[in-house]
């Protein structure tokens, strides 16, 4: 099981009659997310008896599920039902889980016959799926810690660099600032390496030498501490030293094969100073066919289509379906590669 799951305060239960249950109800178990809304919504009013009014019940740990019987894999078909099982809720319906989950509450708590599940429980959620959660279980824990520093609200204001936050991955993340970011942006047909403005956060935890780059902190929920952590110096020169917040300074070609070139924006030539772009055009489809040759040509686009423009960024503007390329020009195919501010290289295209 997954260490951190989603525990609304309220639950919503709509109900169907169904032989086999302790009360003749089953349940379909929904909550309502932060934002006010029903998740599942159509799906649960679609499947509940309209004849049946739904409840709404409190998420607090609740002693009494008693394990009913497992439902679904019929086997022998060829589509069968992916099997359940179901569990009495003591407030008066029986609800389904997945046989993983089952596995997962005994291996944290004892099934006693005639008495049902011991210790507590609440409802939660791993994404779309119900999972019953046991109280006792660590994931409980986490989870529930979790839950109680998100609802406590952080400000604009509380974005300072060197605190530590917590977002939406349970991870806790240093805030490095408002920092320079290199990247390629896509707008229209036009590709462009340059730099925004973005917000910058470390992991703590961070193996895997990775960034959460974020426009705004929409995925921060939490503040860690009232003090900035140590080591911030030393992290902000790290992130100063990577590619993402290093300028382009100039554009390198290198000679390469054309007919081993894939279709994008990787190969290009230079005509009256100028670079443009190199792509190769299939002539038939059947090379997947023994004895068939496949046939191409490569073609150059009509206009300019790489700009570095003072060394702030390069623009490559896609511009097709282009000229027929001599098979004297061939071998003056090149790929070209942006050198940033630390020497190092950045394939174009």
């Amino acid at each position: 099981m997954k260490s951190q799951f989603n525990i609304p305060n309220k639950i919503n239960v709509g109900f169907q009659k169904r032989k086999g249950t302790y009360t003749g109800k089953l349940a379909f178990v929904v909550y309502t997310d932060n934002k006010g809304v029903l998740r599942k919504e159509k799906s649960w009013d679609g499947w509940r008896n309209q004849n049946i009014d739904p409840e709404e019940f409190e998420n607090i740990p609740t002693d009494g599920f008693v394990l009913n019987k497992k439902v679904g894999d019929g086997g022998g078909g060829w589509n069968p039902r992916q099997a359940w099982v179901r569990i009495y809720d003591p407030r008066g319906f029986e609800f389904e889980i997945g046989v993983d989950n089952l596995i997962f509450i005994l291996e944290e708590c004892s099934s006693i016959k005639g008495k049902g599940l011991e210790g507590e429980f609440v409802y939660a959620w791993s994404g779309a799926q119900l999972i019953l959660l046991p109280v006792s279980s660590q994931e409980y824990k986490d989870s529930n810690t979790f839950k109680k520093a998100c609802e406590e609200k952080i400000k604009r204001v509380d974005f300072k660099e060197g605190f530590c936050f917590l977002n939406k991955r349970n991870e806790e993340v240093m805030y490095l600032g408002r920092l320079d970011y290199w990247s390629w942006v896509r707008k229209a047909d036009t590709l462009t390496y340059r730099s925004q403005k973005k917000h910058v956060f470390v992991p703590l935890n961070n193996k895997e030498n990775r960034y959460m780059i974020e426009t705004g902190f929409t995925k921060i929920v939490a503040k860690i501490g009232d003090d900035a952590l140590p080591g911030f110096a030393g992290l902000f020169e790290k992130y100063k030293k990577t590619d993402f917040a290093s300028a382009p300074v100039k554009i390198t070609a290198s000679k390469t094969e054309a007919t081993s070139y894939h279709y994008g924006h990787s190969t290009f030539i230079k005509n009256e100073g100028e670079y443009h772009t190199v792509r190769k055009y299939y002539k038939n489809n059947y090379s997947f066919l023994s004895g068939y040759e496949r046939k191409f040509e490569l073609r150059m686009s009509k206009k300019p289509t790489v700009i570095f423009e003072d060394g702030k960024f390069v623009k490559i503007i896609d511009d097709f379906i282009g000229y027929v390329l001599p098979k004297s020009r061939e071998d003056s195919v090149v790929s070209l590669t942006i050198i940033n501010e630390h020497k190092r290289k950045i394939r174009i295209g």
